[in-house]
């Protein structure tokens, strides 16, 4: 398979995809920024528990 059979295809590939509007991308994007939050925050939290814990028990 040569380079430009490879992005003819491409291109035509591409050209069926259905795009998200912006509305939905900023709206998708937010919901993964703030997911993401969450998620990095519970860990924090449990983390933070865990190490206190195991203070806790070695004294």
């Amino acid at each position: 398979m040569n380079i430009s059979k490879y992005l003819t295809d491409v291109r035509k590939e591409m050209n069926h995809v259905t795009w998200p509007s912006r509305t939905e991308a900023l709206t998708y994007t937010g919901i993964v920024v703030v997911l993401s939050v969450v998620v990095a925050l519970f860990a924090a939290f449990v983390d933070f528990g865990m190490l206190e814990l195991i203070k806790s028990l070695t004294r």
